[in-house]
């Protein structure tokens, strides 16, 4: 019964989530400013889980602008880009370990991408990506470079 009404939030959530892309109603991205008309819904792949390797946020990014967006596909793939993490007790980021190094020019060819308005993307982040891994405790995960929703994720 607890799954199922964990997984009726989760649905709600996305609903009323995306028939909305306003930056002001789902939050500021960290720094820069995002392209225009994206958002993203976060959903846990789980309310709580036994250590922050087996954690995982899944993520909808949503082009909600009437026009084609650019994106960076290896910035927005990598979780300790894309994520801020921070421990709901003491409010402290939690670092992360370095991104994953581009190997040259011609695989960076690869990742842009022009998402067409109402496209949808569907992103799963691993929250393995802490050294030493997260301690048991609540967290808080948003979006670094996109508007989007905060979820709560529960190590324990």
């Amino acid at each position: 019964m607890e799954d199922y009404f964990f997984k009726f939030i989760v649905v709600m959530s996305l609903l009323l989530l995306s028939v909305s892309c306003d930056p002001a109603k789902s939050g500021n991205p960290e720094s820069g400013s995002a392209p225009s008309g994206l958002c993203a819904v976060l959903y846990p792949a789980s309310d709580s889980f036994r250590s922050s390797r087996e954690g995982r946020v899944n993520a909808t990014i949503v082009n909600g602008g009437t026009g084609n967006t650019a994106i960076d596909m290896w910035s927005l793939g990598q979780s300790m880009l894309a994520l801020i993490v921070t421990r709901d007790d003491t409010g402290e980021r939690m670092l992360t370990v370095g991104p994953a190094t581009p190997r040259s020019p011609e695989e960076m060819k690869k990742y842009p991408k022009i998402m067409k308005p109402g496209e949808k993307i569907e992103i799963s982040y691993t929250l393995h990506m802490f050294y030493p891994e997260l301690p048991r405790g609540k967290y808080t995960v948003r979006m670094a470079s996109l508007p989007s929703n905060s979820v709560s994720v529960i190590i324990r």
